[in-house]
């Protein structure tokens, strides 16, 4: 296969991977496309190859194009010698090892196939039927290659969310969507579109309101406009028609250092800051703040608000902290 069919591959393989839960940025983008067209690296005629020509130039001279690097056991070789990259940074290695495998399966579609066992000599093909395979530079191999650029162009909006979200989404029940919250309030603010009945008001309900807590398995609680919370399930107080999950503002954390000796609760509540409470429960660790940018901002801070003063004893040093319970965290 070309360069640029392996290429269209790793874009698709970017989008399943996405699909799946694999963070894919630039560092994991260029990791699947350099392991998508590395196995060529056999050759002095491939693009792999010309880059490092007395390393493909040996490896052609002396186990030849197709043999060696189109192995099973030099993929685990492989793997085994990329270890320090998957300590630094794992996405970007298994990145680059579905890249690799990638090319490994399309070349079985090519007509001269892989030696996947190599050194046991022994060609694999996908389609058994000689008619059915490819050859390279085609225009089958061209059909083939913008094929799988339109499935990885079509597939990549829909695998920012997952999957599983995306079917979920098609399905729309509250007991399918109380999945999606599960799996996101630990990170995100979830809101919840529903589509229901009112049984108290005896009036239809439409629209997104941000989801409290789940009902089990079976619904979620939310909040309307007005801070009312509404029960949304099958036969809760919202009969639900259709409900989906979205992500909303990711959670903020926040930790306070409180001396309770000689104050009453009710003073600590007074000193709290209003927002968004902290995570977490007494006894238990808070993950830590996100660091602050290095570069300086000039005029107020997107988001900031002026916030009341609080007593002296309410304060921040480096030491101990006490969370505020929130359903958010664990």
């Amino acid at each position: 296969m070309t360069a640029g069919t392996h290429l269209a591959g790793a874009a698709l393989t970017a989008s399943l991977l996405r699909g799946v839960g694999l963070e894919v940025g630039l560092l994991e983008g260029l990791a699947l496309a350099w392991g998508s067209v590395m196995p060529d690296v056999d050759t002095t005629t491939s693009g792999p190859g010309k880059f490092v020509r007395p390393l493909s130039s040996f490896l052609e001279r002396r186990f030849g194009h197709r043999t060696l690097t189109h192995s099973l056991l030099f993929t685990l070789a492989l793997a085994l010698l990329l270890y320090p990259l998957w300590r630094a940074n794992p996405s970007a290695y298994w990145a680059f090892l579905a890249g690799y495998l990638s090319h490994l399966l399309l070349d079985t579609l090519n007509v001269n196939g892989v030696p996947l066992l190599w050194p046991w000599r022994v060609q694999f093909w996908f389609f058994a039927s000689r008619e059915w395979r490819i050859r390279y530079a085609s225009p089958q191999e061209a059909t083939l290659a913008l094929v799988l650029a339109l499935f990885a162009f079509v597939l990549w909006p829909v695998s920012g969310q997952g999957f599983a979200s995306a079917f979920r989404h098609l399905v729309g029940t509250p007991e399918v969507a109380v999945l999606d919250y599960l799996d996101w309030r630990e990170r995100w603010e979830v809101w919840a579109e529903v589509k229901g009945f009112n049984r108290e008001t005896q009036e239809g309900l439409e629209g997104r309101f941000l989801v409290v807590e789940a009902l089990g398995r079976e619904g979620v609680l939310v909040e309307d406009e007005l801070g009312r919370t509404l029960a949304v399930s099958r036969d809760g107080q919202v009969v639900a028609y259709r409900v989906r999950m979205h992500r909303g503002r990711a959670q903020v954390l926040r930790e306070w250092r409180v001396d309770l000796s000689g104050r009453l609760v009710g003073e600590l509540l007074q000193a709290l800051p209003r927002g968004p409470a902290g995570c977490g429960s007494p006894g238990k660790r808070c993950p830590p703040p996100s660091p602050r940018p290095w570069w300086p901002r000039w005029g107020p801070t997107p988001g900031w608000r002026p916030r009341r003063a609080r007593p002296a004893w309410f304060s921040t040093p480096p030491g101990q902290r006490i969370c505020i319970p929130s359903p958010a965290c664990t």
